[in-house]
C-alpha cells in the first residue's frame, strides 16, 4: 500500500532480532520494551513471516482467540498504533515499516532485516555446494546468530514450533561445523564445537557417539570412553543428569582455622557485583579515571562520593565489568555496627571466621585472590575506617573501591566526587536532545512503564526542562519516568513544587530508601549529628549559591568554616571557585529537601536576616556600578540573583519597604545587565503600593523605575514617573539629583518629543558646568547628542559625542565609553558613511564586552548589520543582525526589535523576496505606533526609499494579505516570522 510521502522525512533500515529475546534495532538504539505482551507478539509474528500480507481476521484469531471480534479488531487497532510510536517516530517516513489498511496488516520487507531469514540463509547457502572453507565460513556466521533460543519469552504454539525446530538446526550446525573442522585436521576446535553441540542438545545419542570418537582420535581414549559411559548413565537414570551431576560434584573444602585459605577455597567463594537489568548511561569520563586508578600504582582506595541518588554504586559496577575486573563485592547498607565488616567481608572472601579479628591474615587472603574489593554505601559506619586503614596498610597492592555519600577520610584515600548528568540547554536539536545522557535515562526508563515513549518536537522541551528541573539526579529521573503511564512530561513538569510526593515509585524496589526521593534524602540527613541537622536546614534558605560572609550574617555563626566542611564531605553541599571567592551552593532537590526540616517560626527568622544581608550587600555595590568599579561589581552580582529575587518575593509580603529600597540598590545593576522586564516588574510592584514610603525613598524607585522604563521601550510610563521624581528632586534642591533626573528624562523624550528633550540635557549641562562636574557632564554630552542624532543634525551630534568621548575616557568611565563609540558608529551609519562606522562599531563591541555591557553589545551587532548593508554585504549584514536578535531576547524587551526588522525587511528586497519584506515591514510599523514611537528626522532618513518601496509594492494589490499579516504581529511573532528558514505556508 503506498502513502503520501512526508517533506524531509527518513526511511532507517530497521533490524528485528529474535534469537534470545525479541528486540527492534535502528540507528544504534534498541527497542526491547512493548505496550503489551499481545504488541510483542503481534510484532514478532510479523517480522517471522515478513513475506506474508495478513488479515486482519487472521491476526485477531492468532492474539485474541475465541473473544468478541469487535473488541479483537480494536486490540489489534490498538497494538499497531503503539508499534507505529516506537518504529515510526516523528521524522520517520510514515508506513516505512509497517502497512496496513482495513483489511491486512504486513511489514514492509525491502528496509526491514531479521536474525531468523539470515540463519536460514546462511545455512542454506552452506548447504547448496558451497567449497569447504567458505562453507564452513557461513556456517560460522549463522551460529553467531544464533544467541538463544527463539523468542524464549513467549509460547504461543507457531513460536514453540518453530523454537523446537530452529533449535535443531543450532545443534546440526554444530556438528557440522565440528566435522569440518576435523577433516581440516584440528582436533581441538572440532572437540570444542561437539562439546557445545552436546549442551545445546543434551538427549541426542548421536552427538555423544561423535564426541567420543574425536576424543579418542585425539589420544584421550579415556575419556572417550566416559562419554559414553555418561551417555549409558543417562539412560539408566531415565534422563535424570541431575544425579550425576551431584555425583560429579567435587568436594569442597571444609575450611580451619590455618593462617591461610586455600587457593581453592579463593576461587570458589566470591561475589561480583549485582546484576543490573537496566541500561546505563553516561559517566564516560568517570569510567575512564576508574579503569586508569585499576591499572595504576596510586591510591589504593577510591571513593566515591556523592549524595544519594546520583549513581555511585551503579558507576562503582559498571566500571567493574567493563575493566574485566573481578571483585569481592560488599553491601553496607544493612550493617549497623563497625564490627560486621571484616565478618561480612571474611565470609564473602570464603575465608576461615578466624580471619575476621586479623586484618593482617585477611589481606594476606585477598592479595592472592587478586580481586579488587568493593565496598558499597560506607557513609554510615565511618567508625569502620580505623579497620579498613590496618587492612589497606597490610596489603600493599590491594585495591579498594568505596560508594560513600561522604569521604572516608583516609591518607591513602582517592575521592571522586560525582555530579549529577549534564541535562542540554533549550534550543538544542532532537538529536543532541536524544544523545544526552540525562534525557537518554529518563526516555529509557520511561518506556518500562509505557514502552511506546518517544521523545518528539512536540514534548522535547518538557521532557529537557523536566530533567533540567530535576538537575540531572539519576535516581530523581527514574522516579519521575516511573509515572509515565498516568502523566506527561508536561504534567510532571507542574508538579515540581510538588518534588517529593511526586518523586515516589510505588513499584517498590529492593532498597526502600531508593522507593523514594525524600527517603534517599532523609538517609543523609539521619547520618548527621542533631547541630549539623540545623545548620543544613538553615542554609536551605539561601537560593542558587552563598558565602561565607552570607552564611555568618544569615544564620549568625561567627565561624561557618567547620560546619561548612562537614556538610560538603557528607555530599549535601558543593563548593566552587566563582570570581574569585569560594561559593557553597546545593542542588535544589536538596536544598527543597532541607527546607522542609525549617519550622515556620525559623523560617520567617531566616528569610528577614537573608533580606536584610542582600539588601546591604545591594546598597554597598550600588554607587560601584556607576564607576570604576563596575567591573568587579557585576560579577559578583550576577551570582546573587536568585538570593535577590528570594528577597524580593519575601518583601513583596513582608516587608514592601525592604523591597523597594533593594529594588532601587539593583536598578543600577539591572540598568547594565538589560534585565529590564525583571526590573520594571519589581520597581512597578513596589511603587504600586499603598504603603506611605519616606519621599527620598519614593523619589529614587521613580527615577529607578523610569530609568528601566526607557531600556524597555516603555516611554509613556517612563515619562510619568520621571516627571514626578524630577518634582520631587526640585523640592529638595539637590543639583547633582536633578541634573541625574533630566538625563534620564531627556532620554525618554528623545523617543516621545524632540525639543523637550533638548531642553532636559542643556539644562544639565548648565548644572554640570556650575558645579564643575567632568563625569555629569560627558553624560550630558551623550544625551545632547542622542537628541542630535534623532533630529538628523548629525555633524552636531558627531561633536557632542566625540566631547563626550575624550572626557569619558580621561575621567576612565568605563560604562560610557562603549556607549558613546557605539553612538558615534550609528551617527555615521545615518550619514550613510558606513566605512567609518564599521571599525568604530568594532572596537565598541570590544570594548562593551571587556566591561560586561550586555545591552550595547546587541546595539553595537545591529550597527554592524546596518554598516555591511549598506555596503552590499548581505551575508554579513544577516549574520550580525542574528546576533543583534540574540541580544534582544535575552533583553527581553521588543521596542529595539525595529530596528532588528527593518534590516530584514531591507535584506529581503535586495534578495527579491517582497511579500517577506512587506510582511516585516508592515510588523515594524505597528511596533513603533503601539510604543507611541514618533518618527524622527534621523529615522526618516533611515527609512528614506523603503517606505516608498513598500508603498509601490502595495499599490499593485499583490501584497495586502502579507501586509496585514505583518501589521497584526506582536514583536515575538514578526521576530519568530524571520527567523522561520521557509515561509511560503503564511502566504
Amino acid at each position: 500500500m503506498s502513502s503520501v510521502p512526508v517533506l524531509g522525512a527518513t526511511y532507517l533500515a530497521i533490524r528485528i532480532t529474535m534469537f534470545g529475546g525479541l528486540a527492534v534495532h535502528r540507528n544504534g538504539t534498541a527497542i526491547t520494551r512493548f505496550r503489551t505482551r499481545k504488541t510483542a507478539e503481534l510484532l514478532a509474528f510479523l517480522a517471522y513471516f515478513p513475506r506474508t500480507v495478513h488479515t486482519r481476521e487472521e491476526l485477531v484469531e492468532l492474539l485474541w482467540p475465541g473473544g468478541d471480534e469487535a473488541l479483537g479488531r480494536q486490540n489489534l487497532s490498538t497494538s499497531l498504533s503503539s508499534l507505529r510510536r516506537q518504529l515510526e517516530p516523528p521524522g520517520v517516513e510514515p508506513e516505512s515499516v509497517i502497512v496496513s489498511d482495513r483489511c491486512s496488516v504486513s511489514l514492509r520487507n525491502e528496509d526491514l532485516t531479521t536474525d531468523v531469514r539470515e540463519f536460514g540463509a546462511l545455512l542454506g547457502r552452506a548447504r547448496r555446494g558451497s567449497d569447504g572453507v567458505e562453507a564452513a565460513a557461513l556456517i560460522e556466521q549463522a551460529l553467531e546468530l544464533y544467541e538463544g533460543p527463539l523468542l524464549p519469552e513467549m509460547h504461543d504454539d507457531w513460536v514453540l514450533f518453530e523454537r523446537e525446530r530452529l533449535h535443531e538446526e543450532y545443534g546440526l550446525a554444530l556438528a557440522q561445523l565440528s566435522e569440518r573442522r576435523r577433516t581440516s585436521g584440528d582436533l581441538g576446535g572440532a572437540i570444542s564445537l561437539m562439546r557445545k553441540a552436546l549442551h545445546a542438545e543434551p538427549l541426542v545419542e548421536e552427538h555423544y557417539r561423535n564426541l567420543s570418537a574425536l576424543l579418542d582420535e585425539s589420544g584421550n581414549s579415556e575419556a572417550a570412553k566416559q562419554v559414553l559411559d555418561d551417555w549409558e548413565e543417562l539412560l539408566n537414570n531415565e534422563f535424570q543428569p541431575k544425579a550425576r551431576a551431584r555425583r560429579l560434584a567435587p568436594e569442597r573444602p571444609q575450611p580451619n582455622a590455618s593462617s591461610e585459605p586455600s587457593p581453592a577455597l579463593l576461587t570458589a567463594a566470591g561475589s561480583e557485583m549485582p546484576a543490573n537489568f537496566h541500561k546505563f548511561f553516561g559517566r564516560r569520563s568517570e569510567m575512564d579515571q576508574i579503569a586508569l586508578w585499576l591499572r595504576s600504582e596510586a591510591e589504593p582506595l577510591l571513593t566515591l562520593t556523592g549524595p544519594g541518588g546520583i549513581g555511585k554504586s551503579r558507576l562503582a559496577s559498571e566500571a567493574i565489568r567493563a575493566a574485566r575486573a573481578t571483585c569481592y563485592y560488599i553491601p553496607l547498607a544493612d550493617l549497623r555496627e563497625q564490627s560486621q565488616i571484616p565478618v561480612e567481608l571474611t565470609r564473602t572472601v570464603g575465608a576461615p571466621p578466624a580471619f575476621a579479628n586479623s586484618p593482617e591474615m585477611l589481606a594476606a587472603a585477598l592479595k592472592k585472590s587478586g580481586r579488587v574489593v568493593v565496598f558499597d554505601n560506607f557513609e554510615h559506619i565511618l567508625e569502620g575506617v580505623n579497620w579498613l586503614e590496618r587492612l589497606i596498610a597490610s596489603a600493599p597492592g590491594l585495591k579498594i573501591l568505596a560508594t560513600s555519600r561522604q569521604r572516608l577520610g583516609l591518607n591513602a584515600e582517592k575521592d571522586m566526587p560525582l555530579s549529577p548528568l549534564a541535562v542540554p540547554k533549550a534550543g538544542e536539536s532532537l538529536e543532541d536532545l536524544a544523545a544526552s545522557p540525562a534525557i537518554a535515562l529518563f526516555v529509557d526508563r520511561a518506556q518500562g512503564s509505557r514502552p511506546d515513549f518517544q521523545i518528539t518536537a512536540s514534548n522535547s522541551e518538557s521532557v529537557r526542562a523536566l530533567c533540567d528541573g530535576l538537575e540531572g539526579i539519576p535516581l530523581a529521573l527514574e522516579l519521575a519516568a516511573a509515572r509515565s503511564q498516568v502523566l506527561t512530561p508536561g504534567q510532571m513538569l507542574a508538579q515540581m513544587s510538588e518534588r517529593f510526593s511526586f518523586l515516589v515509585n510505588r513499584r517498590r524496589p529492593a532498597a526502600e530508601r531508593h522507593r523514594m526521593m525524600a527517603a534517599a534524602l532523609q538517609w543523609s540527613f539521619d547520618l548527621l549529628r542533631d547541630d549539623l541537622k540545623r545548620s543544613f536546614a538553615e542554609l536551605s534558605i539561601f537560593r542558587g549559591g552563598w558565602t561565607l560572609e552570607a552564611t555568618s550574617a544569615v544564620l549568625g555563626e561567627a565561624h561557618p568554616e567547620d560546619f561548612l566542611d562537614e556538610l560538603v564531605s557528607a555530599s549535601l553541599v558543593r563548593v566552587d571557585d566563582a570570581a574569585g571567592e569560594i561559593r557553597f551552593s546545593m542542588l535544589e532537590t536538596i536544598r527543597a529537601f532541607g527546607s522542609t526540616k525549617l519550622s515556620t517560626e525559623d523560617s520567617a527568622r531566616l528569610l528577614d536576616r537573608h533580606a536584610e544581608h542582600y539588601l546591604t550587600l545591594a546598597e554597598r555595590a550600588a554607587p560601584g556600578l556607576m564607576g570604576p568599579e563596575q567591573a568587579d561589581w557585576l560579577p559578583r552580582l550576577s551570582l546573587e540573583q536568585e538570593n535577590f529575587r528570594a528577597a524580593l518575593e519575601f518583601a513583596s509580603e513582608s516587608a514592601p519597604e525592604l523591597g523597594m529600597r533593594l529594588s532601587v540598590a539593583l536598578a543600577p545593576y539591572w540598568d547594565v545587565r538589560a534585565s529590564s522586564s525583571e526590573s520594571r516588574k519589581w520597581l512597578s510592584e513596589f511603587l504600586g503600593k499603598d504603603d506611605p514610603f519616606a519621599t527620598p525613598l519614593r523619589m529614587a524607585a521613580l527615577f529607578g523605575g523610569g530609568a528601566l522604563c526607557v531600556l524597555g521601550g516603555e516611554f509613556a510610563r517612563a515619562k510619568e514617573y520621571l516627571t514626578e521624581c524630577l518634582a520631587f528632586a526640585r523640592e529638595l534642591g539637590d543639583p547633582a539629583y536633578i541634573a541625574n533626573v533630566l538625563e534620564a528624562l531627556g532620554t525618554a523624550l528623545t523617543y516621545l518629543y524632540l525639543p523637550e528633550a533638548t531642553s532636559c540635557f542643556d539644562e544639565g549641562l548648565e548644572i554640570a558646568e556650575q558645579l564643575r562636574d567632568p563625569v555629569l557632564k560627558a553624560r550630558m554630552l551623550f544625551g545632547r547628542g542622542i537628541a542630535c542624532l534623532s533630529n538628523a543634525d548629525f555633524q552636531e551630534a558627531h561633536s557632542r559625542l566625540e566631547s563626550a568621548l575624550d572626557l569619558a575616557q580621561t575621567m576612565g568611565l568605563a560604562p560610557l565609553v562603549p556607549r558613546t563609540l557605539s553612538a558615534l558608529g550609528v551617527n555615521y551609519n545615518y550619514w550613510h558613511r558606513p566605512e567609518r562606522a564599521e571599525p568604530i562599531l568594532v572596537e565598541a563591541s570590544r570594548v562593551a564586552k571587556e566591561a560586561g555591557d550586555f545591552l550595547m553589545i546587541p546595539i553595537c551587532d545591529w550597527g554592524l548589520a546596518m554598516s555591511a548593508l549598506q555596503l552590499g554585504d548581505i551575508e554579513k549584514a544577516r549574520r550580525f543582525n542574528r546576533e543583534h536578535l540574540k541580544g534582544l531576547l535575552e533583553w527581553g524587551s521588543g521596542w529595539g526589535a525595529q530596528h532588528y526588522l527593518e534590516c530584514e525587511c531591507r535584506i529581503e528586497l535586495t534578495l527579491g523576496d517582497h511579500p517577506r519584506a512587506v510582511t516585516l515591514f508592515a510588523a515594524m510599523m505597528a511596533l513603533r505606533e503601539r510604543s507611541q514611537m514618533p518618527f524622527t528626522e534621523a529615522l526618516r532618513i533611515l527609512y528614506e526609499g523603503l517606505d516608498v518601496k513598500i508603498e509601490e509594492l502595495r499599490a499593485t494589490g499583490q501584497f495586502e494579505e502579507a501586509w496585514q499579516l505583518g501589521y497584526a504581529m506582536s514583536w515575538e511573532q514578526a521576530v519568530a516570522f524571520a527567523t522561520m528558514p521557509d515561509k511560503t505556508g503564511f502566504f
